[in-house]
């Protein structure tokens, strides 16, 4: 199985259980992350593998994780440095699945490039 995740610069591909992420630029200005919002599109266990290298890779690259149900209760500060995650994760061929990542800052609602 590939797994590969594509989204505005971040870059995360694994093959069996190794993840190579790219180098990001843009996330200087955010020092949270939360993934919020996940749709999936084929089998449950490919999603709970995606999300966790999704998951892995923003640690990786500095962000503090926040999880979903604790976001109401971060002060402003903390707000204003949030990047909310949106993971689609579907089946790209048999032996594959994709999966979109979109970056959202908190504070607009507007997606970020990064």
């Amino acid at each position: 199985m590939i797994v590969l995740c594509v989204a505005w610069g971040l870059f995360v591909s694994c093959a069996v259980n190794k993840a190579v992420v790219s180098d990001v630029g843009g996330l200087k200005d955010y020092a949270y992350a939360s993934i919020v919002d996940v749709r999936d599109k084929t089998d449950w266990v490919y999603l709970a593998d995606a999300e966790e290298e999704v998951y892995d890779a923003l640690a990786s690259k500095g962000l503090e994780m926040v999880g979903e149900k604790c976001v109401d209760g971060l002060p402003v500060e903390q707000k204003e440095q949030l990047l909310l995650v949106r993971l689609l994760v579907g089946q790209g061929t048999p032996s594959s699945i994709f999966v979109h990542v979109k970056f959202l800052d908190y504070r607009t609602g507007k997606p970020v490039a990064l």
